[in-house]
């Protein structure tokens, strides 16, 4: 079978078996639902050159707070911890073994809030990816936060491992917006996390807005305050409607941003990491390879269970979906 048949095949497969809305778990995991399916006989296999975003799916989220990734979130038990770290140990060691000649040039930490983790457990956390893989020494380290959780002493120890970056979760910069996204926080405590990341040098982070729409009131107090901290990037949710993104768009090409489908960019878009592979670990992890999006489970006690096999993993997300 040649090179265009079986991107075909994988293209057909996906259609049948997963749903529009998965946007993207291993190497290994898309070789096995390929073969498991029979949607290809050759699998185009991954290039020495090709380097690979990492994204560690954390599963807790604080209780209240909306988030653009609510499916794959639970609210956060102390107990539950060193269940998804020890799962987490066990995936990204067999992951590692499939991505010998891949070099991660992006590690990421998002869907859920790295506020629960400790400082020691996320410098572990790093630790034990740049252990298993090969990490460029220029690797960017991102975390998800929310305002609320923002501690710049845990940001502080990750920055000691590596090009630290963060992407703050919020939903805008009003009082009313705070309350309706549930962050039992100010402006002002918001306002002070975002100033303490561009104070203290941290000029790599990224907001993203969790409302579907704000007012123009709502939406000029948020962009405005946004501007004078100069995040890297700006992104609203795919389902953000349509006059609350042009209104968007509108403010930040006017200050110069560039924009791609749903994010905005304050500098050209060469100058942020490209990956040719996107590796998904955690409950809930979708990744990307060759246009090929596969999605793992998000049953945080099956992923628990199962953490080392991929085609459990991916059969038990398929078959969740389609219950």
């Amino acid at each position: 079978m040649n090179a265009d048949r079986c991107g075909q095949g994988l293209e057909t497969a996906h259609r049948m078996l997963l749903p529009a809305e998965i946007s993207c778990v291993t190497i290994r995991t898309v070789k096995a639902w390929s073969e498991s399916f029979h949607t290809a006989a050759v699998f185009r296999g991954v290039r020495d050159t090709e380097t690979a975003r990492l994204f560690i799916s954390l599963p807790f989220r604080t209780d209240g707070i909306e988030t653009a990734y609510p499916g794959c979130l639970k609210t956060f038990d102390a107990r539950d911890l060193d269940r998804f770290l020890a799962a987490l140990d066990r995936e990204l060691r067999t992951v590692a073994e499939e991505c010998d000649e891949i070099q991660v040039q992006e590690i990421a930490l998002g869907n859920g809030s790295a506020a629960h983790f400790p400082a020691d457990d996320l410098t572990k956390m790093i630790r034990l990816i740049r252990e298993s893989f090969h990490v460029s020494p220029r690797a960017r380290i991102s975390l998800t936060m929310t305002p609320s959780g923002f501690d710049f002493y845990k940001l502080s120890a990750v920055r000691q491992l590596g090009n630290a970056a963060i992407c703050f979760e919020l939903p805008g910069l009003t009082e009313e917006t705070l309350r309706r996204g549930g962050y039992r926080c100010s402006v002002k405590k918001a306002e002070d996390a975002l100033n303490c990341c561009f104070q203290n040098g941290f000029t790599d982070f990224e907001v993203s807005l969790t409302e579907k729409k704000l007012e123009p009131e709502e939406a000029e107090r948020t962009l405005q305050t946004l501007l004078a901290v100069h995040p890297k990037k700006i992104t609203l949710r795919d389902d953000a409607e349509p006059d609350f993104r042009q209104r968007v768009n509108d403010r930040l090409t006017a200050a110069g941003w560039s924009r791609k489908d749903n994010h905005w960019y304050r500098e050209a878009q060469s100058s942020m990491p490209r990956c040719a592979v996107q590796i998904g670990c955690g409950p809930g992890a979708v990744s990307v390879f060759d246009g090929v999006p596969v999605k793992s489970t998000a049953d945080f006690d099956f992923y628990c269970a199962h953490s080392d096999d991929f085609e459990a993993l991916v059969k038990h997300a398929i078959e969740s979906n389609h219950a």
